[in-house]
């Protein structure tokens, strides 16, 4: 029977626990299962620099293995020391296990021994977990065997070995619970201005599990016959930025769609900026939008290219609508305000008006009459059509034209001088 004791609080000691052998329908790995395994396991394997090691979320952990088999006990600790001690006591004492060190190649027979000692127990505990996780190996080896496999060059189930005296390892490196929980609600914070739930928190840890499971690092080790390394090599598969991007967007979304777009914008979060930038881009495309129709939209810009392809899907928009004039303009890199600037010019000026900022080119008949046909309208022809406007008879330019007109006439017949 596997036994976990939990871990142990400083002075108190702790027995394997009493199981009833007729007990029906008792999982004997279950706690330890709670242990490892799943959405709220307390341990997880993580990575810092190139130390990998399995962890509580805030301290490294190492389990002290009793007993073989069905009648082995689990313990973890977080005091490398007292783990070290009870290893040594399993051993026989200093002596006898320094002697098995050097006798299997750990160390050199009058070096220290704690360095070694150390790193052993690490591996074990990170060997052994990750076989228990992912290996369906639901018993640990002993120690000593782990001490004695070393030597030949394998650390556990997932390593092999040639003649050459050459390691081939994988491993996996889980982020833990707690490290998942403040990079959710990091996304959450930066994006929307609110924190995730504890329902949220769980689907973003069971994801990022899933995909850190399948992407193992290996690594290759080539020692000499004294057990020196002479080469090695390693091929990461970590989880990228953009794997974490579309975890979190997908959990994010739906979220955005249940939210007040008022609300939202208010946040200034980055998912209100990518609104507001949409707006601005759709503009210029002379499409006309506002925040409530792009709710639906925004979650996708929350992915390293989504704002792309969301600008890429206006565009196509707009050289349908625009395509019999403006298409090549636009396919060209061109904009629909950058020629409804050029009309809107025109008109202000004739008109006398301040500078037309027109957002939507079918809000203004004779801009729209100016793009909307086969062909763009000439200016001369534009220009004609503007002076028809009953606006352009109170303008300036128009009475100083009248006059003029009328002052022609008259000295045509004499009256004027």
């Amino acid at each position: 029977m596997v036994v976990y004791t939990g871990h142990p609080s400083s002075g108190t000691k702790y027995q394997p626990k009493k199981v009833d052998p007729n007990a029906a329908k008792v999982d004997p790995n279950a706690a330890i299962d709670a242990a490892l395994i799943g959405p709220k396991a307390k341990y997880h394997i993580e990575t810092f620099g190139n130390d990998t090691y399995l962890s509580d979320g805030k301290n490294k952990v190492y389990f002290i293995v009793t007993g073989t088999g069905n009648n082995m006990t689990v313990t973890p600790e977080t005091d490398l020391k007292k783990a070290r001690d009870a290893y040594i006591k399993m051993l026989g004492g200093i002596g006898a296990a320094q002697k098995m060190l050097v006798d299997n190649g750990i160390i050199k027979k009058g070096t220290d021994y704690i360095s070694g000692l150390n790193s052993l127990i690490q591996e074990y505990t990170l060997q052994s977990a990750n076989d228990y996780m992912y290996n369906n190996k639901k018993t640990f080896s002993p120690f000593s065997s782990f001490i004695t496999a070393s030597k030949k060059g394998s650390s556990g189930s997932s390593a092999s070995v040639d003649q050459s005296g050459t390691l081939a390892q994988e491993s996996t490196a889980l982020t833990s619970r707690g490290a998942a929980n403040r990079t959710i609600n990091q996304y959450f914070n930066d994006w929307l201005g609110i924190q995730a739930t504890d329902t949220q928190k769980d689907m973003y840890y069971t994801e990022l599990n899933k995909l850190e499971t399948a992407a193992k690092n290996k690594y290759s080790t080539t020692k000499d016959a004294n057990g020196n390394v002479i080469s090695s090599s390693s091929e990461s598969n970590k989880v990228t930025q953009d794997d974490l991007d579309n975890i979190a967007a997908k959990i994010i979304q739906p979220v955005i769609l249940d939210m007040n777009a008022d609300d939202l914008m208010k946040s200034g979060k980055k998912a209100a900026q990518n609104i507001s930038a949409l707006i601005i881009y759709s503009a210029s495309m002379g499409i006309k939008t506002d925040a409530n129709a792009l709710m639906k939209v925004v979650g996708s810009t929350l992915t390293a290219d989504g704002m792309t392809a969301a600008q890429a899907r206006i565009k196509q928009n707009a050289i349908t609508l625009y395509g019999k004039t403006l298409g090549s303009h636009i396919k060209a890199g061109g904009t629909v305000k950058d020629i409804v600037d050029v009309y809107a010019n025109y008109k202000s000026n004739i008109l006398e008006l301040p500078q037309l900022d027109v957002l939507d080119p079918r809000d203004d008949k004779d801009i729209w009459a100016a793009i909307s046909g086969d062909s763009l309208m000439s200016v001369g022809d534009f220009q004609r059509r503007v002076y028809e406007d009953p606006r352009y008879g109170k303008t300036k330019q128009a009475h100083e034209t009248a006059a003029d007109y009328t002052n022609t006439i008259l000295k045509s017949f004499g009256f004027v001088a």
